[in-house]
């Protein structure tokens, strides 16, 4: 008959041979070469030649607390919420922060938790937050026959589940328990409204008046108290054409950001502006160098990095456009974002919006409609991911400068983007198309000449030569040496008529627009459809520029 030998309390009978377990000896530690003990579950006795050991190590797992930094603002799932949670309600029982746990619960709402379980838990720990024996207090406040129902939710006893909390919140501090509340407010306030705002769609939908303002009104103070705007308030307005006649609406808008060097400027502000053009010729140049200026005018600037360029890149090719690492670092001045999906994305979008920056990069267009899961040739969809995206940033005041590509076809490289019309058509500030004159490159710079596509406001145009594709300007930038890049933005010809033998900026922007490049003169008229004397001027004026080999035969 076997007999068994009891060590320490088990879990379950083994008949196996004993295993060395390697766990912790400090509450709420991880595990390390230095701080383990031996612990043997039921065993038999010692068979005759003894047991042979086998260790079998426990692998270290980081906390929950390791795994959502602080500075981790995507929007978090359930089990994050309730990790949040926890660690507040450990830190309420904590006996070494009886001094001073009232005072920093006070602004927690129990009603922010999103299991009803950890809402009697904290409510009771509140109460008793600031005793040296508050964590036995709450356990005999919520054992016994009358126990709330909601604790029959929990994985683990009472007991267990508290001293768990405990452990998560070891050693936490003030700052990181405001962060944690934040978020539970902040998600709370979510889950409210989606509520809330279901209930006021039922309400639209029945049609009745009265159910639809108690339904506006309970919305409105459920988000932070607002009072709920009135009738009028609500009410569509006509144009104010009194004002117009009056004189005292304000001056059509003119472009302020990225300024040449007759200090004309080429982005607009509250306008989705965009930059195109084929890959490695100066988009994400020229993008940077206008939050670059944004920051040395004292101005706000944010790069949103769909293309996933990397922090490091961006940043560094900022600094050496001559941003000051000190306007970098400050979150209030400069901020970097790079989404991973589309929860990401809308959360940086509000986030920005509210910030209110003054300038916005979008690196890149094409990659915002495939997050959203959105079809890049679909112009419905392109309208939704545009108002999803672009608009709010512009509508927040800040010169939006979306970057986008040129297609690969010829006959569709000359209509201008890539994708459905609709990108050319909901730009409501200016489009410039980005031609490689000198081919960037380290020690080298280079440079690249802008083409306006459209200016839908006209401030820009009226300051660029006379022509449907009229230049803009040039932008050229030149390698100082010791990773120092100094640049700046050429203004065009300022005679933009056409003289005899002589060419348009206009014209050789059309020259530039061409893929492949002109062969010849012949080859200018067919695909331009111009005249023998214009096609030889501007091609013998295109040859000169871009110091190309071109026949000038006849047609």
């Amino acid at each position: 008959m076997r007999q068994w030998v009891l060590k320490r309390k088990p879990r379950r009978v083994q008949r196996t041979e004993p295993k060395v377990l390697l766990t912790p000896t400090r509450r709420g530690r991880t595990p390390d070469k230095e701080a383990l003990y031996e612990h043997f579950t039921m065993v038999p006795p010692c068979p005759p030649g003894g047991w042979t050991t086998r260790v079998t190590p426990i692998q270290r797992t980081r906390s929950f607390r390791e795994r959502i930094p602080l500075d981790d603002n995507r929007t978090p799932d359930a089990e994050v919420i309730q990790g949040f949670e926890r660690i507040i309600i450990g830190y309420a029982l904590e006996p070494g922060n009886a001094g001073h746990a009232a005072e920093e619960l006070a602004d927690i709402d129990p009603r922010w938790f999103s299991l009803p379980a950890h809402e009697v838990v904290f409510d009771a720990a509140k109460r008793f937050a600031g005793t040296p024996d508050a964590r036995m207090r709450v356990i005999e406040s919520l054992i016994g026959p009358n126990a709330p129902r909601a604790l029959n939710a929990l994985d683990t006893d009472l007991t267990g589940f508290v001293s768990a909390c405990v452990r998560e919140a070891e050693c936490l501090g003030e700052k990181e328990l405001r962060y944690y509340a934040r978020r539970l407010r902040e998600t709370h306030k979510r889950r409210v409204g989606e509520t809330m705002l279901a209930q006021l769609g039922e309400a639209f939908q029945s049609g009745d008046t009265d159910r639809i303002w108690q339904a506006w009104a309970a919305f409105a103070e459920a988000m932070d108290g607002a009072k709920a705007p009135t009738e009028e308030a609500l009410a569509p307005s006509y144009g104010d054409v009194a004002a117009l006649v009056a004189n005292t609406l304000p001056d059509p808008p003119r472009p302020e950001v990225l300024h040449r060097d007759d200090r004309v400027a080429l982005f607009y502000r509250g306008k989705v502006n965009v930059l195109f053009g084929d890959s490695e010729s100066g988009k994400t140049w020229i993008a940077l160098a206008a939050l670059v200026e944004v920051l040395a005018s004292g101005g706000r600037a944010a790069c949103l990095d769909l293309d996933h360029n990397g922090m490091n890149e961006s940043v560094g090719r900022m600094l050496a456009l001559g941003a000051k690492p000190a306007d970098l670092g400050d979150t209030d001045r400069f901020r970097y974002c790079e989404p991973e999906d589309a929860t990401d994305l809308d959360w940086f979008v509000r986030d920005l919006a509210a910030w209110r920056p003054d300038a916005v990069v979008a690196d890149s267009v094409g990659e915002i409609l495939p997050m959203l899961d959105l079809s890049s040739n679909s112009p419905d969809d392109y309208t939704k991911g545009n108002r999803r995206v672009l608009t709010p940033l512009a509508n927040a005041d800040a010169a939006v400068i979306a970057i986008d590509h040129l297609p690969k076809d010829d006959a569709a490289r000359e209509k201008g983007q890539t994708g459905t019309l609709a990108k050319k058509r909901t730009v409501n500030g200016v489009t410039l198309r980005v031609s490689v004159k000198d081919q960037f490159a380290p020690g080298r710079g280079g440079s690249a000449n802008l083409t306006v596509n459209k200016d839908r406001p006209g401030g820009l145009r009226g300051h660029c030569p006379a022509g449907k594709n009229a230049p803009a300007g040039r932008f050229v930038m030149t390698d100082r040496g010791n990773g120092v890049l100094s640049w700046r933005v050429t203004k065009p010809a300022a005679d933009g008529g056409r003289k005899a033998g002589t060419a348009t900026d206009s014209d050789i922007a059309e020259l530039d627009a061409l893929n492949p490049p002109p062969s010849s003169q012949r080859d200018v008229q067919e695909r331009l459809k111009w005249g023998s004397h214009r096609a030889m001027n501007a091609l013998r004026m295109w040859r000169e520029l871009r110091e190309v080999d071109v026949r000038l035969d006849g047609p």
